[in-house]
């Protein structure tokens, strides 16, 4: 809960630009694998998104020098003085491309929330003006944690029942197609005798649509993780 900050590179690392943020992070607390949280608009630069751990949905349109709340989304975050131990927040933010011309914001974005509430994923549809909670969406004690979107607009969510990495006892994978609103659940061990523990870690292939790799998470006494590729 220091004070924290967004960096920035224009010469592919060699030298950085600090710019402090009013709200706080929180990189080695509980949800640490969350993500990932800072998006930027592939189809305008400038526009950058962060969901933050404590302050709700942050943007940027410099680049990342300046960032103020996004008071259109419905949830506001709790403040880090008030947040009880373990509050992740924003977990991730991921935004589609398709649709927008060059030059102007990307209108679909979509955000998964950590905190208690009936709900936990939300999309806009109009460049963040306003936003919905996603129709269908897994059971109110799976929280999203990690999503990527492929070429063909599906987002691939892990989920499990706390942020980790510690007190994981269930969790699943859904694959949601941005285009029907039709959920599919992809988890790959299901039933009363696969190993307690829930879904962290999500890659997509970006040149092979429907590669993905998932990881669990808190699994079993010993804790042994395992990952699953589908192609």
């Amino acid at each position: 809960r220091e004070p924290a900050a967004i960096l920035r590179s224009e010469d592919r690392g060699n030298t950085w630009r600090i710019f402090p943020t009013s709200f706080h992070m929180g990189g080695n607390a509980p949800g640490r694998g969350v993500g990932e949280r800072l998006a930027i608009d592939p189809s305008d630069r400038s526009i950058l998104y962060f969901g933050s751990r404590y302050d709700g949905l942050q943007r940027s349109e410099d680049r990342g020098e300046t960032w103020s709340s996004v008071a259109s989304f419905p949830l506001r975050g709790m403040g880090w003085r008030a947040a009880p131990r373990g509050e992740a927040g924003i977990s991730f933010v991921v935004i589609e491309p398709a649709g927008a011309e060059k030059g102007q914001p990307s209108r679909r974005i979509f955000v998964g929330v950590t905190d208690a509430g009936a709900q936990h994923l939300y999309r806009s549809d109009d460049a963040g003006a306003s936003w919905t909670p996603v129709s269908g969406q897994p059971r109110a004690s799976l929280i999203p944690v990690q999503a990527q979107l492929d070429s063909r607009g599906f987002l691939y969510i892990t989920y499990s029942n706390g942020v980790g990495p510690n007190g994981v006892t269930d969790g699943a994978v859904f694959r949601y197609d941005t285009r029907s609103g039709q959920w599919s659940d992809i988890t790959p061990e299901r039933g009363p005798n696969r190993a307690p523990g829930g879904y962290m870690g999500l890659s997509v292939d970006a040149e092979r649509p429907g590669t993905v790799v998932v990881a669990t998470l808190n699994r079993g006494a010993r804790r042994i993780g395992r990952r699953w590729r589908s192609s």
